[in-house]
């Protein structure tokens, strides 16, 4: 999840066996990974700073259960979305992008006939071999508040499903509503959504990579971040982002200021020396690095001579009550 160096096994728990230490001897305030790196994404999402509040607000409200197992919360997920109106949203932001998506979800769920002219765009393009669909029916997905994961499966789906939906306007244009015609999303903002797909992709790679590791040690996790951000400054590099480059800037400025508030202290980067899986710390710059090992020489200097003071207590202790 966060930081397992205290679980049970670990190495540094191995360590602290070793010279006969305690739990509890050694003690440190660390984030939680999963719940901080929901903190960086939401905080771009919602076009909001950046913002030097701990990842405990996103702890409290986090809600744990799948996205997509409850019905009943989906239901009411779209009446939400449906209630809301998009006064106050900027066009070209990343949160008004967002509030169109959901709003052109809830219309093909919503609505029998959308929802039918789209699993109908679908079935005709596998019926044609030379379209090269060949996927069942799928549907438009609603995100969850509480997990930014859902809204980049929410947004990675419309996006794969873009064109049926256009089908599917075309097949019901004169069954549609001014208001039901003016949900569906405009050639910018398709270019702006297949970019923030792109952006977002590492990120939902990482989650599901922390969350489905047995044990994630706190090395496997500055190494990660460190590569997130290296890929998305290649990304931008290499890829011409017309709509979405203060997007990469800011999830870029957002992981660079975490790392450094969380991920770059002494007791991180000592923790990540004894995963075995990462012994050269290559993910570190030299500075990092140095202070990494140099730590965990003090740490483990000062547990020797703690463990040696604890023995000749002992031997004392024999030798008084021998006498």
């Amino acid at each position: 999840h966060a930081f397992d160096a205290f679980c049970e096994g670990s190495p540094i728990l191995l360590l602290f066996a070793k010279f006969k230490f305690q739990k509890g001897c050694f003690s440190a305030r660390l984030a939680c990974v999963a719940h901080t790196l929901n903190l960086v994404i939401r905080q771009v999402l919602d076009d909001k700073d950046i913002d030097v509040s701990s990842a405990e607000e996103v702890d409290r409200d986090c809600d744990m259960e799948d996205e997509f197992s409850a019905i009943s919360d989906q239901e009411e997920r779209l009446d939400q979305v449906e209630d809301s109106d998009d006064e106050g949203s900027e066009p070209g932001k990343v949160s008004a992008l967002l509030k169109r998506v959901r709003k052109l979800v809830v219309l093909f769920r919503r609505s029998n006939n959308c929802a039918d002219a789209l699993k109908k765009a679908q079935q005709n393009a596998r019926n044609d071999q030379t379209d090269g669909w060949d996927r069942k029916e799928m549907s438009l997905l609603i995100d969850c508040k509480t997990r930014w994961s859902s809204t980049f499966i929410m947004l990675r789906r419309a996006v794969l499903l873009r064109r049926f939906t256009v089908t599917a306007k075309g097949m019901l244009h004169q069954h549609l509503s001014k208001k039901q015609r003016s949900v569906f999303l405009t050639d910018d903002e398709w270019h702006l959504a297949e970019e923030m797909e792109t952006l977002l992709a590492p990120f939902y790679v990482v989650t599901n990579r922390l969350s489905g590791n047995a044990f994630t040690s706190s090395a496997s996790v500055a190494h990660l971040w460190r590569r997130m951000i290296q890929t998305l400054e290649n990304a931008k590099s290499v890829n011409d982002f017309h709509c979405s480059d203060d997007l990469v800037d800011r999830l870029v400025s957002s992981l660079k200021f975490h790392w450094k508030k969380h991920l770059a202290s002494e007791v991180w980067l000592t923790a990540s020396t004894l995963d075995p899986t990462q012994k050269k710390l290559r993910f570190l710059n030299k500075q990092e690095r140095n202070v990494a090992w140099t730590a965990l020489e003090f740490e483990v200097a000062a547990a020797i001579e703690r463990r040696e003071e604890r023995e000749k207590e002992e031997e004392k202790k024999k030798k008084d009550r021998s006498i």
